[in-house]
């Protein structure tokens, strides 16, 4: 009890961070300094409470070594390192995350969410045979959950998974390619004066989720808390008229009111890339999807994380909107699910 008391109340001194306020580089600093900063006591705490393991894998609890550790096997690593950040920041908590127990030299890295039903897997393309041996020997998949679901898994990495569930369950996952599109932040950016891009308030967090066409598979408490952490924003209407269009500066982007529905809106998702996107029915062909998404990649870009997009192969419109919007169309990857 005492342990999960301590484990509890440094948690909660780091993961109230103000909209804005939880960069990379703001993380690295605390990071840096001494044992008796908060980020070193979580730590602390949850390798003494809070660790799980088995004989392949080991919980790490210091992401943000791990994030910097795996940054640079961009641009496969994009979604991973921005979920590791999520979580130091305290903006996510549904995965814990595992690394090899043994070989610490490794990028292998295992996340589980909380519902043993969703996982994600990062390794370098010469550790796909011994990520599938370990993925092989590890306790900590259930291959026999009602559902079970890889995200983002790299095209290097798709058929050693497939052969791996053929040896589980018997049988292949169903799989949905996409394609990833980076974001490059290189140019000034307006908003037409009839327009406002906002950070979403409680109304437009509302709105974004209950037009998700997959909200019925989710929890809504995880979206809310990333988009409260400022990484979800949306075009609403200029209650104000001004004469001309606005630059978009990210740190001067305001939070909407409460009441406030925006005719357009995107999010960080809980997987590490940008979401949701939609735009109100009566408002669409005016180019709102398009503003609202380049606002986004620039305000997450800002915060250091890296702005990305899964688009499913079968998705005309966003693959011809992102090739406009000239974001660079990087590699591809594959969401691997079954239903045991």
């Amino acid at each position: 009890v005492m342990l999960w008391r301590l484990y509890t109340l440094t948690l909660k001194q780091v993961t109230q961070v103000p909209c804005g306020q939880c960069t990379v580089k703001s993380l690295q600093a605390r990071s840096i300094s001494s044992s008796n900063t908060n980020l070193s006591k979580v730590t602390l705490s949850i390798s003494m409470a809070a660790v799980i393991s088995d004989a392949v894998f080991r919980q790490e609890t210091d992401l943000l070594s791990l994030a910097e550790k795996i940054k640079d096997d961009k641009p496969y690593s994009c979604s991973i390192y921005n979920q590791l950040i999520l979580s130091t920041c305290g903006h996510l908590d549904w995965s814990d995350f595992f690394v090899l127990s043994n070989q610490t030299d490794s990028h292998i890295i295992l996340y589980v969410a909380k519902n043993k039903e969703d996982y994600g897997v990062h390794c370098l393309e010469e550790e796909v045979p011994l990520l599938v041996e370990s993925l092989r020997s590890t306790h900590l998949i259930d291959w026999h959950n009602n559902m079970l679901c890889f995200f983002h898994v790299y095209e290097y990495l798709v058929p050693a998974m497939q052969e791996l569930a053929l040896d589980k369950v018997g049988r292949k996952f169903g799989s949905g390619p996409c394609n990833v599109y980076i974001f490059t932040d290189d140019k000034q950016l307006s908003c037409p004066s009839e327009f406002q891009i906002k950070l979403l308030g409680e109304a437009g967090i509302r709105r974004m989720f209950d037009t998700w066409k997959y909200s019925i598979y989710s929890d809504y408490s995880r979206f809310h808390r990333i988009a409260r952490a400022g990484l979800a924003c949306g075009v609403y209407q200029m209650l104000d008229s001004v004469a001309e269009a606005q630059n978009i500066i990210p740190k001067n982007i305001i939070t909407a009111s409460e009441e406030e529905i925006p005719l357009s809106w995107i999010t960080m998702s809980t997987y590490g890339a940008l979401g949701l996107l939609m735009t109100d029915e009566n408002y669409r062909h005016k180019s709102l999807g398009s503003l609202v998404t380049q606002a986004c990649g620039k305000l997450v870009h800002q915060q250091g994380f890296v702005p990305h997009v899964y688009i499913e192969d079968y998705n005309d419109p966003s693959i011809k909107m992102f090739e406009k919007l000239q974001w660079n169309k990087s590699h591809r990857a594959t969401w691997l699910f079954m239903r045991t």
